[in-house]
């Protein structure tokens, strides 16, 4: 357990080392704020922190920087309450009322304005629904064996599949099997016709109905599959992105169609934000990195995703309030262009 005293040095040296990306010591921190107290008290306090697992060192005699837990604690009790003024909230504003109503353009303008104001990636995805919805299946027959399975949404997305039947069946049987699932499962989302599960279908209903599952969850993911993704080149800028194997392993990790599925998948945050530091990222190509993640959404439940990916000493103050505010500026607009479609 850490002092008053220390925790306020702590909060120090994160914010010292995030503005200048140097190992900080005890000497400059007391100059640099002022400190009522002799550099060889921060020094011991700083001692106390590093048995803490807050701050390290890269070699005994230099300074100190933060670890994991050390930014944790700063975001937790400082930057969290962070706020950005209103003559840049105004700014924001005017930038999205100065495109075209239309989601696309507003995503493009989102990320161009977080990768711009905290030299950072940015990530958008559009809204859309948590899960799709059972709209219809249709079978189509080319033999007795092979088929095509067509899986039209609710939301208007169709997949299809091409598929070998494990039993042969006549045109007769297959057009019951398709009415059957629509009867059984039209307007369910796809956990939903998981719960009702299958233990009265025959065979033939359960390959089709197993593919028609695996094309909905598809069809969940797809758009998060391709976000858009604005100011790489502004983070690589950094300096602790110098090495190219690092920089790779970021770049194929963006480039992974699991990554934002993954991060966001289970979880639910509206108006709240996620923020994964160094290893509490699940991407080994991301342990370097910081990631803060948020939603915003329509008032018919869609929902699309904001992140901002930077290095672990990013300037969460800027960061968090910004992707907060532009959420919040999201959910109000695409609500409005959702209403105003309604009626």
């Amino acid at each position: 357990m850490i002092t008053k005293r220390q925790q306020g040095l702590l909060r120090l040296l994160v914010r010292e080392y995030i503005d200048t990306a140097s190992p900080v010591g005890s000497r400059a921190i007391v100059q640099k704020f002022d400190l009522p107290v002799s550099s060889a008290t921060v020094r011991n306090d700083m001692v106390e922190l590093e048995g803490e697992g807050y701050i390290t060192r890269p070699h005994t005699s230099a300074g100190a920087i933060p670890t994991d837990d050390g930014y944790r604690y700063y975001v937790e009790t400082t930057a969290e309450t962070s706020d950005i003024s209103l003559d840049f909230q105004r700014m924001i504003r005017h930038q999205f009322h100065q495109v075209e109503l239309e989601l696309d353009q507003w995503a493009r303008l989102a990320a161009t304005v977080m990768a711009q104001s905290v030299h950072t990636v940015a990530l958008v995805t559009l809204p859309r629904h948590k899960e799709s919805k059972w709209h219809r299946v249709e079978v189509v027959p080319f033999d007795d064996t092979v088929v095509m399975v067509i899986c039209v949404m609710h939301e208007g997305q169709v997949r299809q599949q091409m598929i070998s039947l494990q039993e042969s069946s006549d045109r007769k049987r297959i057009e019951y099997v398709a009415s059957y699932l629509n009867e059984s499962f039209q307007g369910l989302t796809r956990s939903e016709v998981l719960e009702r599960g299958k233990a009265e279908l025959d065979a033939v209903s359960v390959q089709v109905l197993e593919i028609a599952l695996e094309m909905m969850r598809a069809a969940d993911i797809a758009d998060l599959e391709r976000p858009y993704i604005y100011g790489l080149s502004e983070m690589l800028k950094q300096p602790e992105f110098t090495l190219t194997d690092q920089v790779r392993e970021i770049v194929e990790t963006l480039e992974d169609v699991k990554f934002l599925p993954t991060l966001l998948g289970g979880h639910s945050f509206p108006q709240d934000i996620r923020i994964l530091i160094g290893t509490e990222n699940p991407f080994d190509g991301m342990h370097d990195c910081a990631l803060i993640l948020t939603e915003y959404g329509v008032t018919s439940g869609a929902v699309g995703a904001l992140g901002i990916l930077g290095p672990r000493r990013m300037d969460y103050r800027q960061a968090i309030p910004i992707i907060r505010y532009i959420s919040d500026l999201l959910t109000e607009l695409s609500t409005d262009v959702a209403s105003r479609n309604n009626h």
